[in-house]
């Protein structure tokens, strides 16, 4: 699948290191979220500003944990390469409900998934994966074991903040509504329980 969100994705040379910029004029909170996601708007919201020189890149960073940050960081062409933007070609990762999510599982899945195209689909160039889903909102973490499959399986991607997502779309896939009465929600599970707490402290799922 063809890579949608504008963000752009360098890896340094010698260390390996990753670091993702924001496209120009996208809108942010102060909380580094897009403007507006989820109905929550800031009036000191930021714009992100992105530019490419003949040497460098000019942009605001995406932190690993899917945070936009206001101050401005430059990097050296010479020193960082592209390796993810819009219109890239990506394998797409879909969570299967009920699944356990094992960690060397995926990592076997993944594994054979870049073989596969290697070999029979060798004129696509893929190098990264992309899933979209609530269940990589890294707020999950402050309810979760950090030894659950759920987080270790999240913390295995670089996490982007996305445009859209909210407390809806998550009870409407857990609970199968759209409005959910905290009330009488289940909370037979841990992650049930995470998913009700968390909105009754006023919080806002988002999706990744």
């Amino acid at each position: 699948r063809n890579y949608q969100f504008d963000f752009h994705a360098y890896r340094n040379i010698a260390t390996r290191r990753v670091i993702v910029l924001a496209g120009e004029g996208q809108q942010f909170r102060t909380d580094g979220q897009f403007d507006g996601v989820g109905g929550v708007k800031d009036p000191k919201a930021w714009t992100a500003h992105f530019s490419v020189t003949a040497d460098a890149v000019l942009g605001n960073p995406i932190t690993p944990d899917g945070c936009a940050r206001s101050a401005g960081i430059t990097l050296d062409l010479s020193q960082w390469k592209p390796i993810l933007q819009q219109g890239a070609s990506t394998l797409g990762v879909h969570i299967p409900a009920g699944g356990p999510l094992a960690h060397v599982q995926c990592g076997e899945s993944f594994a054979l998934a870049l073989s596969f195209f290697k070999k029979h689909f060798p004129e696509y160039y893929v190098t990264t994966f992309q899933c979209e889903s609530w269940l990589l909102d890294p707020q999950l973490e402050r309810y979760l074991p950090p030894e659950t499959n759920l987080i270790r399986f999240l913390r295995e991607f670089y996490l982007l903040p996305l445009p859209y997502g909210s407390n809806a779309g998550v009870a409407r896939f857990v609970y199968n509504k759209v409005d959910m009465d905290l009330s009488t929600a289940s909370r037979r599970s841990t992650l049930e329980k995470a998913i009700v707490d968390h909105v009754r402290q006023g919080g806002h799922w988002r999706e990744i």
